[in-house]
């Protein structure tokens, strides 16, 4: 059995998430324990299959029914999951991160019933649910992020916790897009172009982070690297040609490039429909 463990684990390394899938749900028949359906759980959702997830997760609790952590990942599922209303999602998904919490503290619980709280509106629960994530976990740098991201915060209160979340993971992508916005809110531009930078780096697929970029470096007279970056976005993302010209089209009539910017516009008048109807 510990030799199925350890294949598991190295499939989920190599990125071999289908053959780990496999060596867990094996493990699991051969030998169901908590730790085997919380892993075949954790494989099922990292491959989106949102009903199979839950129904590992289930199964621990079969085993021991105060296994808090199957719950939390049971609140989680509700919330990712794509394949039914968000506000059923964020309603079952508050159910089992309150059984959760009536059983220990939990950071991941608290900062995903924080997350339902701010679906519900419920801004200051959002925030006592993010900050208890924080005090139950200090090094948990998702609760920091999500509570930067609170409707209504102003951006010198989100710059801190953004930051924190960035110490913790250098590598946080979404982190630095967002601090990005924020010190360009705050007129702190080398620091905005330093995390759209990290941002781009980090996902050179995401065309937003390249736009945010590209619409900053102007500032610093860095045009042709400007230039470069809504080249790249427009080459690498065409479901948002669209935003991605009008944004280019604006930086050529700064340039007074009047006559390409034009051309770009009369482009997405003459694209094909993708329903296939005439336009």
């Amino acid at each position: 059995m510990d030799s199925l463990y350890r294949q598991a684990i190295a499939a989920e390394d190599d990125g071999q998430l289908p053959k780990a899938l496999e060596l867990w749900e094996e493990l699991c028949d051969k030998k169901p324990t908590l730790v085997s359906f919380i892993q075949l759980g954790r494989a099922r959702m990292k491959l989106r299959q949102w009903q199979r997830a839950e129904d590992a997760f289930e199964a621990a609790l079969t085993i021991d029914k105060t296994f808090a952590l199957a719950m939390d990942f049971l609140g989680l599922i509700y919330i990712r999951r794509e394949d039914m209303d968000e506000a059923t999602r964020m309603r079952q998904a508050a159910v089992w991160l309150n059984k959760s919490l009536a059983i220990r503290p939990s950071s991941i619980a608290y900062n995903c019933l924080g997350v339902t709280f701010h679906f519900q509106g419920d801004l200051a629960a959002a925030k006592q649910s993010f900050e208890s994530a924080i005090q139950t976990d200090e090094n948990f740098e998702e609760a920091y992020f999500n509570l930067a991201k609170l409707t209504g915060l102003g951006p010198e209160q989100a710059r801190e916790p953004l930051r924190k979340a960035i110490q913790l993971d250098p590598n946080y992508w979404a982190a630095h897009q967002y601090l990005g916005i924020v010190e360009q809110k705050l007129r702190d531009f080398p620091a905005a172009e330093y995390h759209f930078r990290r941002a781009v780096e980090l996902d050179p697929l995401d065309v937003f982070s390249r736009l945010f970029l590209a619409n900053i470096l102007p500032l610093s007279g860095n045009n042709l690297a400007a230039e470069a970056e809504y080249k790249a976005a427009l080459a690498g993302a065409p479901e948002h040609r669209e935003i991605t010209i009008k944004f280019f089209a604006k930086f050529l009539d700064k340039q007074k490039r009047h006559g390409e910017a034009e051309e770009l516009r009369q482009s997405i008048k003459s694209a094909p429909d993708p329903s296939g109807e005439s336009q």
